[in-house]
């Protein structure tokens, strides 16, 4: 089991990858922004990181950077 962090700004897009991440035995967190997905780094070791790269505060690729 792998913990997966979803960081995608569309919440529909977010719940469908998540469903198929639970589908394969796997803890998802989410994230609708780059706030969110630093905070969530920050507390939590993540063993993938699913990154939206066209998102506000800040996007997809600053996260990446800062991550």
């Amino acid at each position: 089991m792998a913990n997966i962090l979803i960081v995608e700004d569309e919440k529909n897009m977010q719940d469908i990858i998540c469903e198929y991440m639970h589908r394969g035995g796997h803890a998802c967190f989410t994230a609708a922004d780059g706030v969110d997905a630093l905070m969530i780094l920050k507390n939590n070791p993540m063993d993938l990181m699913i990154l939206d790269i066209m998102m506000p505060h800040p996007d997809g690729f600053s996260v990446c950077k800062m991550a």
